[in-house]
């Protein structure tokens, strides 16, 4: 890709830009109040550039850009995109002392919309954790102005330049009654609990009926909102966060465990092997408490012949971080294994080798789901209402279930592959792509003629043949 034609290209507006490396791995996220100078700056030498955009810069293979009407909106897609993709070279806030929420203080006559780090019992509504205090004060304060809630701490007993800019209801004069500011709150609360599109349906009725009645100046005022809600919406620019129940697992897990930070990267591992055959390991991995499927890996065991659960954990566990070393991927916060003592042994052991002992393990074991701490010799036993226990199993199962599913599709297979040897006429080509195309036997066995012919290299007599071979004879 041309980079320096793509930045002559940018348009000289807001918006936010994506820089991916040769593979289209989003690298960087970044906003800018002109896309065009902002990306080209990154590409002109400065004395005081940092050395991480110099080693980025380097890496940039092509440049992919949203523009936005705003810099404020740039600045709520960016957010939302960093949080999506997480980008290597994204500096994410690492300790849940530095969340910040979003808090409606529904208990006071009149509400507020503000940002805060303390999460009180205030009878409030706190919505979040988000990872960018600086991006949040700016969505609070475009939020206030759609839906005109006061800023002031206490009412005063005038109103004041924000309801003359038309970013105030003015309950202060009582130029809006209680039940109208109240309406407004519950449309707010709406949008933040990601009922945007319910609320925007609901404001285009109100518009209609007070059009309808004639009543133009409060027709305007919700066409006004519906036009920037709808913009937040269809930009995906509708600030969004962990759950709370999401925080509240990971703060109790990291106080649990002695973790040095939050983890808000957690990979889990497990080994599948039914009969000792089609051996396969899993990882999966959770952010925020959430499961990202795409970030989901599978192994088929190469290098242990027997039921060695033990080997083929460290197997894998080997091939997953000398990759992630070699490709300088995001490490985890946290490694959970299926299993006990000894699994978990086995995990502080591979991390060692690669001098990546830093990275915390914990093992889980099925039977009494015990904790077990690799520089422990008895287990942790947390009650069957831990929000940290429920995170782990979540973890553990997923992985069970992501390993297992593996298995029986490899297990389906190599049964296809025996059941295609006895067709005749089906040569090693034919049967490597049927195999490719199919994923079990039950498939194959229930693809008609038309289906069968899809397949490269399968013609017509080809098909018939595997057709009568699956058929029952009478």
């Amino acid at each position: 890709m041309d980079i320096q034609k793509t930045i002559t290209n940018l348009p000289n507006a807001p918006g936010v830009y994506l820089f991916k490396d040769a593979q289209g791995t989003i690298m960087y996220i970044g906003k800018a109040l002109s896309l065009r100078r902002r990306v080209s700056s990154y590409f002109t030498p400065r004395p005081h550039s940092s050395p991480k955009s110099a080693v980025m810069a380097k890496k940039i293979a092509s440049i992919d850009h949203i523009q936005t009407p705003s810099e404020i909106e740039a600045l709520l897609l960016e957010a939302d995109l960093i949080k999506e993709h997480q980008p290597r070279y994204n500096v994410a806030l690492r300790d849940d002392k530095t969340f910040p929420f979003l808090k409606l203080t529904v208990r006071e006559r009149f509400p507020r919309i503000l940002v805060t780090r303390k999460r009180i019992d205030d009878g409030s509504l706190y919505f979040g954790p988000y990872t960018d205090a600086r991006l949040l004060r700016e969505a609070a304060w475009v939020l206030k102005k759609i839906f005109r809630l006061r800023g002031c701490k206490r009412m005063p007993k005038n109103v004041c330049l924000e309801y003359h800019l038309g970013q105030c209801m003015g309950p202060c004069e009582e130029l809006a009654t209680e039940k109208e500011y109240r309406e407004s709150v519950r449309e707010l609360t709406l949008f933040l609990e990601g009922k945007g599109k319910r609320l925007i349906r609901m404001l285009t009725r109100n518009m209609r009926q007070a059009s309808a009645n004639r009543r133009y100046e409060q027709a305007a005022a919700l066409r006004d909102k519906i036009a920037a809600l709808g913009s937040l919406s269809q930009k995906k620019e509708a600030i969004s966060g962990p759950l709370i129940e999401s925080l509240d697992e990971l703060t109790e897990l990291k106080s649990m465990v002695s973790l040095p930070r939050l983890p808000r990267r957690i990979e889990a591992f497990d080994i599948s092997n039914i009969s000792g055959t089609n051996a396969v390991g899993s990882m999966v991995l959770f952010c925020d408490g959430a499961p990202r499927s795409a970030g989901y890996r599978r192994f088929k065991i190469r290098t242990v012949p027997t039921m060695d659960d033990f080997k083929m954990m460290g197997e894998v566990l080997r091939r997953r971080f000398t990759r992630l070393l070699r490709e300088d991927s995001p490490l985890p916060d946290l490694v959970v294994i299926d299993g006990g003592k000894g699994h978990a042994g086995v995990a502080r052991r591979v991390l060692k080798e690669l001098r990546l002992d830093a990275i915390p393990v914990i093992g889980i074991a099925k039977r009494l789901e015990e904790i077990w701490l690799v520089d422990r010799n008895a287990p942790l036993r947390l009650g069957p209402r831990s929000k940290a226990l429920k995170l782990i199993k979540r973890l553990r199962d997923e992985a069970h279930r992501f390993a297992q599913g593996y298995h029986l599709e490899l297990r389906d297979r190599a049964m296809l592959a025996s059941q295609l040897d006895e067709i005749p006429s089906l040569g090693p080509h034919r049967k490597r792509v049927l195999l490719q195309y199919f994923d079990s036997v039950r498939d194959i066995q229930k693809a008609d003629l038309k289906t069968l012919q899809e397949v490269d290299g399968i013609g017509q007599k080809t098909a018939q043949t595997i057709r009568d071979f699956f058929t029952p004879r009478h």
